[in-house]
C-alpha cells in the first residue's frame, strides 16, 4: 500500500525544504522534533493528542539539499516501518512537493497517514507564512 501526494505551494523549494527538516516546525499534534538531515541521520518526532501519545523515529536514507529527502518512518511500539520520499520541484514562484509514503501493514494505517500528511502540509504552510510576516 502506498500514498502518493502532490502539493503545489506558493513558496520557494528552499523555504519548504528547510522547514521540512527544521526542529522548530512543530505542527500539532507534534510537540518536539529532533532532526539531523544527513545520510543516516536521525529524524524523531514526539506527538501528543487526546487519543494517543507517541514517538516516531526515522533514519534519513537520502538527502539532496533543497531537492529530495528519503527517510524511514516507524512509530514506537509498531512493527510497521514505512518509507517516505519527498521531492521539491521549483516552478517559477511555486514549488511542487511530490510525496510518496509506502510500506503500510494495514489500510487503517495508510488512511491515518493519508489524512495526516494533508494536515501536516497545511500546518507547515501556515507556520511558514506566520514566520515570514
Amino acid at each position: 500500500m502506498m500514498i502518493l501526494k502532490k502539493y503545489v505551494l506558493d513558496l520557494s523549494r528552499e523555504t519548504l525544504f528547510e522547514a521540512w527538516v527544521s526542529p522548530d516546525m512543530t505542527i500539532p499534534p507534534v510537540t518536539k522534533i529532533e532532526s539531523n538531515p544527513v545520510l543516516r541521520g536521525v529524524f524523531k518526532l514526539w506527538a501528543e493528542s487526546p487519543e494517543a501519545v507517541g514517538i516516531m523515529t526515522g533514519i534519513f536514507e537520502e538527502v539532496i539539499w533543497n531537492e529530495k529527502l528519503k527517510y524511514t518512518w516507524q512509530w514506537e511500539g509498531s512493527e510497521e516501518e514505512s518509507l517516505v520520499s519527498v521531492e521539491f520541484e521549483q516552478d517559477g514562484n511555486q514549488t511542487t512537493i511530490h510525496l510518496e509514503h509506502s510500506g503500510f501493514l494495514s489500510q487503517e494505517s495508510k488512511d491515518a497517514h493519508d489524512v495526516g500528511w494533508d494536515s501536516y502540509v497545511d500546518g507547515l504552510v501556515a507556520k511558514i507564512k506566520l514566520d515570514i510576516k
